[in-house]
């Protein structure tokens, strides 16, 4: 299981520096969405009746923050959720005051097969709904197009578990992924969950 705390990004870059790009990760909330993306929201929330689906972007605006290097961090999807612009926006999260325990599942430095995930999710469906498989394609890939721009290797992409969260019902229906863009310097974050 990957823990929470600073770790050496390469030989260049040793845990003090690090520590430091961290705490000063300044982030914004963007609350623009393509309708691809909206029509996404609400068809997960169709389906994953009893639970539901949490979306969020952020802009990292701190100018001084060298996010190329944090993009090399292979602990980013633990690191990133001890930035408290994340945590105080997602605080739906629950961690009862807790430090968040994430274990990354998958680790993917491309978007290739985030569609196919995204449709496998819906067409599998949660506890009382699910769609049909073409359907389910036709919306996920709908969405990398329009909220991505099919740039497929422009990203790093995690499906991680957080361990921790009151807000997943721990059982089937519980997915959570990381979305970090390296060209326009975005991190999307996808929570999906269900109970029957």
């Amino acid at each position: 299981m990957g823990s929470i705390g600073w770790t050496k990004v390469n030989e260049n870059t040793d845990s003090k520096d690090l520590n430091k790009l961290w705490k000063n990760l300044k982030l914004e909330k963007v609350n623009e969405w393509t309708q691809p993306a909206n029509i996404l929201i609400n068809k997960m929330n169709d389906i994953f009746c009893n639970g539901g689906i949490e979306i969020r972007k952020y802009k990292i605006i701190e100018t001084e923050t060298n996010f190329d290097c944090l993009m090399l961090d292979k602990h980013l999807a633990q690191n990133i959720y001890c930035n408290n612009d994340i945590l105080d926006d997602r605080k739906y999260l629950n961690f009862d005051g807790k430090l968040p325990e994430i274990k990354i599942l998958d680790h993917f430095t491309d978007i290739y097969t985030l569609s196919g995930n995204l449709a496998k999710i819906m067409a599998n469906g949660g506890a009382y709904g699910r769609i049909e498989p073409k359907y389910a394609w036709k919306i996920a890939t709908e969405f990398v197009e329009n909220e991505f721009e099919n740039r497929f290797d422009d990203f790093n992409y995690y499906v991680v578990e957080i361990i921790n969260s009151s807000w997943f019902h721990n059982i089937a229906w519980d997915y959570s992924l990381i979305i970090t863009d390296r060209k326009k310097y975005d991190i999307i974050f996808i929570d999906i969950t269900d109970t029957d």
